[in-house]
């Protein structure tokens, strides 16, 4: 097999966790936040491994579509400006990642450890966590029509 034939595999596989991972992660807060703090407790550290899937996935589909800029085209001369946009978005995806929806998801797990956890004080986070993952999905969404598009 040859290095792009990986490095396209890996690029899918990193693109599904860039989606898959924060897909349920504010449904799960707002589940969990009802059933009690215990479940809220359980229910944010899943969300924030979810957020973790998120991130690995953006910087997986941008190192390996870097990878596949420089085996297939031979640089980013050479790349037609829809992938100059994709990877844009992409890059994008990683300030979301790394800028906002971690940081959020780690101030929900902090807060829902506190033995004084109010699940109130996390709604607002709560809101953030689901704008993120949107705002991540549609990122996604573009990138994917952009790498398809003739």
């Amino acid at each position: 097999m040859s290095i792009p034939a990986v490095l396209v595999i890996l690029h899918i596989i990193f693109a599904t966790l860039w989606f898959g991972g924060p897909l349920m992660a504010a449904g799960t807060l707002k589940k969990t936040a009802a059933a009690g703090p215990k479940a809220f407790v359980a229910g944010a550290d899943l969300a924030n491994r979810m957020g973790t899937q998120a991130v690995v996935g953006t910087v997986g589909v941008l190192l390996t579509g870097v990878g596949l800029i420089f085996t297939v085209y031979g640089g980013m001369g050479g790349l037609p400006v829809r992938f100059h946009v994709a990877l844009t978005l992409a890059l994008v995806a990683n300030i979301i990642g790394f800028g906002f929806l971690k940081p959020t998801l780690g101030s929900i797990v902090k807060a829902a450890a506190a033995p004084d956890f109010d699940p109130a004080s996390v709604a607002g986070s709560m809101k953030k966590v689901g704008m993120f993952s949107g705002i991540n999905h549609l990122l996604w969404l573009v990138a994917l029509v952009l790498m398809y598009a003739v």
